[in-house]
């Protein structure tokens, strides 16, 4: 039943994330972070729905470090820590940010988390989507911050994390509604910057699989076995050729991959994100990712 493999995935992927805030320390190699989660989900019997995403400071979303990332966190970082985990292809997603060594982003952290409960309090099966987005809305600008606005959340479905309709955060002409069955990641994104906007910045070294290059097989078939379409980082790739970094250049000029970018507030304002998956039947949710 998927359900029971979505509680699996969403109670791994929760576990996943709290081990990495919990590690989260001035000092801490980046490429450290990402592997000891990843192994963690792994170990505890799923798959990767998705590379760790750690996320740093102004960076919202899609980084995560390469093989040999020498990055290390540094004291006053706010990182995000984004989670993905899978059973079957049913999706636990899921992250929480914390603070290196200091308070100063305190409320920040705060907003999206709270952010998260006032959205969780309202949601149920075929809620109106615009109710859902106003309560994250009206609660980060309570805060005095910025929902970050074209970010959004997503159904989730057997092996596609961004299924279905989305989820802002602040309040549109959407007119869709919430399904009467069925898993959907809810993830506030918080700034204080003066935008409210994220815009593509460098590659996050995330990748997606578009087509398989003839001359490649063997490789991309490899990774069509791991993947199967979910998204694979360059570290994944460098497990089974050395010359990783230069087929995935190639292979994004080929439009063979799809190369994630990092996602970057506009104005260089801190971003929090809180976030996770929940099912939805009957009359109310349940939470898969506590």
């Amino acid at each position: 039943m998927c359900l029971e493999d979505y509680r699996k995935a969403g109670k791994i992927a929760g576990k996943a994330r709290d081990l990495g805030c919990e590690i989260v320390k001035e000092g801490l190699p980046v490429l450290e972070l990402a592997e000891r989660v990843e192994a963690y989900i792994i170990e505890q019997g799923a798959d990767l729905a998705f590379p760790v995403n750690i996320d740093i400071n102004d960076i919202a979303a899609h980084f995560t470090p390469t093989h040999d990332c020498d990055l290390k966190l540094k004291k006053g970082d706010v990182v995000k820590v984004d989670v993905g985990a899978q059973v079957n292809g049913y999706i636990g997603d899921t992250a929480a940010t914390v603070e290196v060594g200091t308070s100063d982003n305190a409320d920040l952290i705060k907003a999206s988390r709270e952010a998260l409960n006032a959205a969780l309090e309202v949601a149920r099966p075929g809620l109106s989507v615009n109710i859902l987005a106003g309560a994250v809305e009206d609660m980060i600008k309570s805060r005095g911050y910025l929902p970050v606005h074209n970010l959004t959340g997503h159904q989730v479905d057997q092996y596609i994390i961004h299924a279905g309709f989305s989820v802002p955060s602040i309040r549109t002409m959407n007119t869709d509604r919430l399904p009467n069955k069925g898993a959907i990641a809810i993830e506030p994104f918080a700034t204080n910057g003066s935008a409210g906007e994220v815009t593509n910045g460098p590659i996050g070294n995330i990748y997606r699989l578009q087509r398989v290059v003839p001359k490649q097989k063997d490789i991309m078939e490899q990774l069509v076995q791991r993947t199967r379409g979910l998204p694979f980082s360059e570290r994944l790739c460098h497990s089974i050729t050395e010359k990783s970094e230069k087929h995935l250049k190639r292979w994004s000029r080929m439009r063979a991959v799809y190369a994630y970018p990092i996602l970057v507030e506009r104005t260089g304002g801190m971003v929090s994100q809180t976030e996770h998956t929940i099912w939805l039947e009957g009359d109310g949710c349940e939470i898969l990712t506590k």
